[in-house]
């Protein structure tokens, strides 16, 4: 399942922080930095700081909600001439973080007081009751909201609280706004500040509305949370049926293209089965054993379409289940104010990250079946203006499998690609990445050879599945093949996988046709004239044989004399034949020829030695 493993692996990435969305909030404070400390946060921190420009800006996370308005403050700092990038850039860490903390003390204060003061009656608008509490529901500030002043404070505009005759929070300043952050935010110091002080209020009345809540209903984000899960739940289970259904008709459709495939090889292998089976055989059924392949390749080619169907089917069903527990998992954490913070980062990385895959899915889905339309169509159309050429329906089958496997790869390779650019991964990481890829390409460069050599096989159309091949020193049928490697299925029942890159020289026995090689030797002493006649008509018998023409392909070429020698005459004959049915003919035309040979009493060759005996002479004793 690599496309199930690359999903997970994908949304695990989800886990990890990356650039701050609107309502991103640290669950713990990030330890701060030590002030001799040259080392940056890394590209997911929510601090981390990047380049705005002129300036070096940090963001700081105010509300757990998706609410424009006080959603995050961002933080600019300038740096001095001279100033290096990793000295700015942590110098507005440092400052990103000071403020960040002085936040969460000051909720984590504020919430503890509150919940020492006796519960006041909610106020008029929430008298639409339950409805009230949803998240979507817009409310008023809360009454126990601490306020927040703007002023001056060494000639610089600061937000604080300040002194108040009811405040429970002692005053304190919570931010200074200067001009880099004003200039960043094309406002004037006055506005920006403005703003951030209605943000910091908003993002305190949220925090105190969520702590009511769990004050007036202890146990219902318990309840929900159960809710969403069995429905989750139920939804899983719907979807693992409908799986179970779609990998039980895979199962067939495999079996059945195994049937297929293991008929094509028990006859592109004929040659190395006993040759009583196939003399006892009749010969309509020898020719019956030739339109095999054709036939096979037809109905392979409609499986290949059905499983392609089905593999995007199942790859849908569990994108799905996996969403809908992701789903489940993040509504459930986002229930709690403690692991709001973690479900909101998965929450909305994970829709640009799962509209991603679901659109690569479907783009996959589609390209699967453009490719199969244009190669079906590619195959009919050539097979039309060849219609004795049996090989297009080969090629296409092969085309069929390997463009289907290169084009998964490439979606994983996309995905991930896009996956990291949304999750905001720094450019630093990129250039490391591409370093390692050049380094691992050299490692590597094996594989690239074997990926160029599978390609130009395939635009060669050196072989296919179906072939019967020869790549010395081994020989078989192309069982399966790949950009990378190439499977034989061996006369012995052997797999032999190759690298495509070892490949240098392939001998083809059953490209768009095949040819017997007929040698038989006879006695010198036989009259050639007669025997070449006799040949040509057990050749020309067979070609005319209603069982065997199809098989054929032009005349039998009876070349002639090859050779004499001690052995007697070498005759050659020539019989080109449709691809794969060399052996089938072969068998018969050699069976045809022994009988003729017999009956006109015509006898092979059989080697000759002379012998010369010398009696010793009396004196040479």
């Amino acid at each position: 399942m690599p496309w199930l493993l690359t999903l997970i692996l994908a949304l695990a990435l989800l886990l990890v922080p990356g650039v701050p969305s609107p309502a991103q909030m640290p669950a713990l404070d990030p330890a701060p930095v030590e002030a001799g400390s040259e080392q940056l946060r890394p590209w997911w921190d929510t601090i981390s700081a990047s380049r705005c420009g002129r300036f070096w800006c940090s963001d700081v996370v105010l509300s757990r909600l998706a609410s424009a308005q006080h959603g995050e403050m961002v933080l600019a700092y300038q740096p001095s001439s001279g100033m290096g990038s990793t000295a700015a850039a942590l110098q507005a860490e440092r400052r990103a973080e000071a403020v960040q903390v002085t936040l969460a003390e000051l909720r984590q204060a504020m919430v503890r007081r509150w919940r020492e003061q006796p519960l006041a009656p909610l106020p008029a608008s929430a008298g639409q009751g339950r409805l009230f509490w949803l998240f979507s529901t817009a409310k008023p500030l809360h009454p126990f909201t601490p306020p927040v002043a703007i002023g001056i404070r060494n000639k610089a505009t600061v937000l604080y609280l300040p002194d108040a005759a009811d405040a429970l929070l002692p005053r304190q300043v919570l931010v200074t706004v200067t001009r880099p952050d004003a200039l960043q935010s094309a406002l004037t110091i006055a506005v920006l500040a403005e703003r951030w002080r209605m943000q910091i209020r908003a993002s305190l009345s949220e925090q105190l509305w969520g702590a009511e809540y769990d004050r007036r209903y202890p146990f219902a984000r318990l309840q929900i949370a159960l809710l969403i899960l069995l429905v989750a739940a139920g939804v899983i289970v719907v979807l693992s049926l409908l799986r179970h259904l779609m990998r039980q008709l895979q199962r067939r459709l495999r079996h059945r293209e195994n049937a297929l495939r293991e008929g094509t090889r028990q006859y592109a292998i004929a040659a190395a089965q006993p040759a009583q089976t196939e003399a006892a055989a009749s010969p309509r059924w020898l020719s019956k054993r030739f339109h095999l392949p054709a036939a096979v390749v037809s109905r392979q080619a409609l499986v290949t379409q059905g499983l392609n169907l089905l593999d995007q089917g199942l790859m849908i069903a569990n994108f799905l289940r996996l969403v809908c527990g992701l789903a489940a998992l993040v509504l459930v954490a986002f229930l709690f104010p403690v692991t709001r913070f973690g479900s909101e980062v998965v929450f909305y990385q994970a829709i640009a990250l799962l509209i991603t895959w679901l659109l690569l899915l479907v783009a996959r889905f589609g390209a699967l079946l453009v490719l199969n339309y244009n190669v079906q169509s590619w195959v009919r159309r050539m097979s039309a203006q060849e219609e004795s050429n049996r090989r297009y329906a080969l090629r296409g089958v092969t085309y069929s499998r390997v463009l289907r496997g290169a084009l998964t790869l490439l979606m994983v390779v996309v995905g991930l690609v896009m996956s990291l650019l949304l999750l905001g991964v720094d450019q630093r990481v990129f250039t490391g990445a591409g370093v390692l890829a050049v380094g691992l390409g050299l490692l590597a460069r094996n594989l690239l050879e074997d990926l160029l050599n599978g390609a130009m096989n395939l635009y060669h159309d050196r072989y296919a599945i179906g072939d019967v091949i020869t790549i010395p020193p081994h020989s078989g049928f192309v069982e399966s093949l790949n950009l990378f490697i190439t499977q034989l299925r061996g006369w012995d029942g052997q797999v032999i996988t190759l690298p495509n890159g070892q490949i240098r020289v392939v001998e083809n026995l059953t490209k768009d046709w095949s040819r017997v090689n007929f040698e038989i030797e006879v006695q010198l002493d036989q009259d050639l004239r007669q025997v070449l006649q006799l040949a040509r008509q057990v050749a020309d018998g067979l070609a005319a044989d209603p069982d065997w023409a199809d098989c054929l392909i032009g005349t039998p070429d009876i070349l002639g004399v090859d050779a004499i020698n001690h052995q007697g005459s070498l005759i050659r004959i020539w019989i080109r034949t449709q691809p794969h049915a060399q052996w089938l003919v072969g068998r018969e035309f050699r069976l045809r020829l022994k009988e003729a040979f017999d009956r006109e009493g015509i006898a092979v060759g059989r080697p000759i030695q002379s012998l010369q005996l010398q009696k010793e002479r009396p004196s040479q004793r």
